[in-house]
């Protein structure tokens, strides 16, 4: 028993984290609005704390009867009707902790369980990775769904949604992530293992649905559809694709010189990635979000210097490379900033009058 506690410990602590964090922000924006927590605000929080603890001792009870029963089921089989659990009583109790930490445990689930079945039938590793992907455009979808009457489970869905589609694009648009690309796509074809081809048939088809019932509902814009449909069929294409050759011949890790094929997928990524987070910042301004326009904008620039060391680093003398790179920090920086505040201003005027918050 002692054992499965402390398997439990790091989603906890992750849980606990995200938990400190969003009370921080809380907390803030309350001192500079002039208010503070009220005191059955500080007990819900804490009665969320103790609700999230439960969950946790849950768990750890389904692992003891299921030893002591000669185990019939599964480890991961397990975590994911903790998960389901979590899930329900999140909506059931309105209790966000629980909602993080079931959607959590639903992806800590399907990342072990797929690699169990790719290991078993010797398969590629791509399913893995693009069964996250599509569970994160669906995790997306159903945030959309909740940005009316459940504003707090929205953005819940939608940051831990979006962070999977945004982190896996900026991933591949790396040197270390056209790597992984070319080691995924070698290996059996998905349809070697029933168990991945039905659950990332449910994947898909439960994207597709909640896009379709979005975009219905007119509660997503033509253009946010079409690239929620353009990555899907992305990323359907990158779990059929035949093995990969991006870089140069050698081991895997020594080589250093893309090939044609390695040109054009770095090119892709990028120029998908960047739109990508493009996009963000274009949506938060035409939803007058703030927080989104803020948070786009700082991974604009984060990925403009990412993509700078990544791919010049080797190749340009060390002092010109510095040189470039504080250049590019002062000429991306001023830009990102200028637009930064006139969209700020444009959201603030549009809704307070002339009066700017930053």
């Amino acid at each position: 028993m002692i054992f499965f506690i402390f398997q439990a410990i790091p989603l906890l602590l992750f849980a606990l984290f995200a938990y400190g964090i969003f009370a921080a922000v809380r907390r803030r924006k309350g001192k500079k609005e002039g208010g503070n927590y009220t005191f059955e605000q500080k007990m819900r929080a804490l009665g969320e704390l103790f609700l999230l603890l439960s969950l946790f001792l849950f768990g750890v009870t389904l692992f003891t009867a299921n030893i002591r029963l000669g185990s019939p089921f599964g480890h991961w089989t397990l975590v994911l009707a903790t998960s389901f659990v979590g899930i329900l009583s999140a909506y059931v109790l309105k209790l966000r902790l629980n909602l993080v930490a079931g959607i959590v445990g639903f992806k800590t689930w399907w990342v072990m369980q797929a690699m169990s079945w790719v290991e078993k039938y010797d398969i590629s590793s791509s399913p893995v990775i693009v069964g996250m992907f599509f569970l994160g455009l669906v995790l997306y979808g159903v945030g959309v769904m909740h940005r009316e009457k459940l504003k707090s489970f929205a953005q819940i869905y939608l940051t831990l949604g979006g962070a999977v589609v945004g982190g896996t694009l900026f991933v591949f648009s790396t040197q270390g992530g056209l790597r992984i690309i070319e080691i995924m796509t070698s290996g059996t074809a998905v349809f070697a293992s029933w168990q991945l081809t039905f659950v990332l048939a449910g994947y898909i088809i439960a994207a597709i649905s909640v896009a379709l019932y979005l975009l219905v509902e007119n509660k997503m814009s033509v253009w946010e559809g079409m690239a929620f449909f353009f990555l899907l069929l992305l990323f359907v294409v990158i779990l059929f694709l035949p093995e990969q050759e991006i870089f140069s011949t050698g081991p895997y890790y020594y080589r250093k010189q893309l090939s044609a094929a390695g040109v054009v997928w770095a090119v892709f990524f990028n120029i998908i990635t960047f739109f990508f987070l493009l996009a963000v910042v274009l949506l938060g301004y035409a939803q007058h979000n703030l927080r989104q326009i803020n948070a786009g904008i700082a991974f604009l620039f984060l990925f403009v210097m990412v993509k700078y060391f990544d791919w010049f680093f080797r190749f340009l003398d060390k002092s010109v490379f510095f040189i470039g790179a504080g250049a590019l920090l002062f000429v991306v920086g001023w830009f990102l900033e200028r637009g930064r505040r006139y969209m700020v201003y444009k959201v603030t005027e549009g809704e307070h009058g002339p009066h700017i918050s930053q």
